[in-house]
């Protein structure tokens, strides 16, 4: 059970960490356009 705890856990980071990443590409793209 831990086991699948840690990989659920794993997978919601890295999830959260690509919406992070597109999230500042986004801004930074903004940024440039104005």
């Amino acid at each position: 059970m831990t086991k699948r705890l840690q990989e659920k856990n794993q997978g919601i980071k890295l999830h959260l960490d690509f919406h992070l990443n597109a999230y500042i590409e986004y801004e930074r793209t903004e940024i440039i356009r104005v």
